[in-house]
């Protein structure tokens, strides 16, 4: 019966529970005095809570201003449409009610001067028709009024240009407001520390709200507390059978495996090359961790937590009876097995 009767056969190794992803450090994004402050030594804290926030005055200062800017520079750009347009009415703001009048007062002044002219042509034309004065004095009203056709219409199309241009310039003015309001609320993000992970606080430095910081400067660190694994120290004699996807248990020290059971996992990354830790070598083995909790048969948990110890057994081979019969013969009699030198 010994060759059909097969049995699993386990390593065993020390290991701890550790996370996959790494401590992160954070630093003072900026200088300025500390509004608000939540890191608080082994406090839990999750990937996006607000941590820590530096006074904004200035920022919000420069904000109202740009909102004011882009305020008048809308009305602006509306007005200068209203003037291209002719629709004079309509215009709002003081700075173009002011330019629609001195527009209105250059058209005025032309005006009458066309006025005063053209009374001066039509007397010269009459004069001229009765033969009484010269065609070369005649020719001199009527170039003068023309002149002055010519200056009204030049001043009409000078005003078209000069609103065309700055309505242009407004509008380039805007794009310009609204990519430094767009960096602006980039900027306030900078006053801001936000948890990039999960996990919990350690090594807080020692800042309370209205500290003052100086730009990166350490804060604390955030021991990641997801994507918890096995981290098992194997010795080379142990290795050979070791590969990923091989199934293991775990036998948590905190927890008395009798009542608790084992946590279980799989290999996930096998380490290339030997380490040395404590003077002896060893391989690192990474495995997964299936559960986050141990539980008793009442339904008490225990919780499986970073740092905990634990004793990692891997899945090596399936061996009858007899072969396990025969290694140990072997490991006594073989003389070349260094533990019978």
């Amino acid at each position: 019966m010994l060759p059909f009767i097969e049995v699993d056969i386990y390593t065993t190794s020390r290991g701890i529970i550790t996370s996959h992803e790494k401590p992160v450090t954070l630093y003072a994004p900026v200088s300025g005095r500390i509004t608000y402050f939540n890191l608080i030594e082994n406090m839990s804290v999750s990937k996006g809570d607000t941590l820590l926030v530096v006074n904004q005055s200035i920022l919000e200062e420069r904000d109202h201003l740009m909102d004011s800017q882009k305020e008048d520079i809308e009305d602006f750009i509306v007005d200068l449409n209203y003037l291209i347009k002719g629709d004079y009415s309509s215009i709002k703001t003081n700075q173009y009610q002011k330019e629609y009048i001195r527009f209105q007062q250059q058209l005025f002044n032309v005006n009458t001067l066309i006025k005063n002219t053209n009374a001066e042509y039509n007397r010269s034309n009459a004069l001229y028709q009765k033969g009484v004065i010269a065609k070369a004095e005649y020719d001199r009203a009527l170039l003068d009024l023309n002149k002055l056709k010519n200056d009204k219409e030049n001043t009409i199309k000078q005003s078209q240009l000069t609103w065309q241009k700055e309505l242009t310039d407004y509008k380039r003015a805007l794009e310009d407001l609204e990519s430094n309001k767009k960096q602006l609320e980039e900027e306030k993000t900078m006053y801001v520390l936000i948890a990039p992970i999960d996990g919990e606080l350690i090594n807080v430095q020692g800042y309370n709200q209205g500290s003052v910081l100086s730009p990166g400067s350490t804060l604390a660190n955030i021991s990641p507390s997801k994507n918890l694994v096995i981290e098992s120290y194997l010795s080379p004699t142990d290795i050979g059978y070791i590969k990923e996807g091989v199934s293991a248990k775990y036998q948590v020290d905190s927890y008395n495996s009798n009542q608790w059971g084992f946590a279980t996992g799989k290999i996930t990354e096998v380490g290339k090359d030997i380490v040395q830790i404590n003077n002896r070598n060893i391989f690192k083995v990474r495995s997964s961790l299936n559960e986050t909790y141990l539980s008793l048969i009442n339904g008490a948990q225990g919780q499986l937590k970073k740092g905990m110890t634990v004793t990692s057994r891997f899945f090596l081979i399936r061996r009858s009876l007899y072969d396990l019969l025969f290694d140990s013969i072997d490991d006594w009699f073989n003389p070349y097995n260094p533990t019978n030198e």
